[in-house]
């Protein structure tokens, strides 16, 4: 039979935030790291997560065994791995997105948009702007073409479903913006009652 874990981030005064672990029941914490690794990026068993102390290289959590190994020695800001790419916040490209190959050890440039935050949308990358002029959230694909504006202004908490993207301007909770995955017009989201 097969354990499941939960792995979160656990604060508190002392040691701040370190990375947990329990069963599914809440029982059995444990502390895993005392880094902070942000556990939002898991593919095939293991969290991806970038440093935060002394580097900002790629590394990789083993759910099975709790090891942390280096992955790669990029510059590297809030990890997304979708297929054999690692997409990525570059660093060493004044916070612009770029793409690693777990495949061929390439990087690929995809923007040299300073960059607040992104988020993968099936085969769509998207990102707010940052910077005092042109900001925006905007879409291109995972390859880098076909970069548009979605919306002008600063925007914040990108959410995706299968079928749209959900987003609000920044400090300000409603209305809540939503667009399909792949293209098309924005609209004030109507839940329907």
């Amino acid at each position: 039979r097969q354990s499941w874990n939960l792995y979160y981030q656990h604060y508190d005064n002392e040691k701040y935030t370190t990375l947990y672990k329990s069963d599914l029941t809440g029982n059995n914490r444990t502390e895993v790291d005392k880094s902070i690794i942000n556990p939002h990026c898991v593919y095939n068993g293991t969290i991806y997560f970038n440093g935060t102390a002394g580097d900002h290289y790629l590394y990789g959590l083993n759910t099975n065994t709790d090891a942390i190994n280096t992955v790669w020695t990029g510059n590297i800001w809030n990890p997304i791995i979708s297929g054999n790419y690692v997409y990525y916040m570059d660093l060493s490209n004044h916070y612009g997105l770029s793409r690693y190959s777990l495949l061929t050890n390439e990087v690929e440039i995809l923007t040299h948009d300073r960059v607040d935050f992104f988020n993968l949308a099936g085969n769509m990358i998207y990102y707010q702007t940052a910077g005092k002029d042109n900001q925006a959230l905007k879409r291109m694909h995972l390859d880098g073409s076909n970069n548009e504006i979605v919306r002008e202004g600063i925007h914040e908490n990108i959410n995706v479903t299968s079928r749209y993207v959900y987003f609000n301007e920044f400090s300000f909770d409603i209305p809540v913006y939503h667009t399909p995955v792949n293209g098309g017009p924005v609209t004030i989201f109507q839940p329907e009652s």
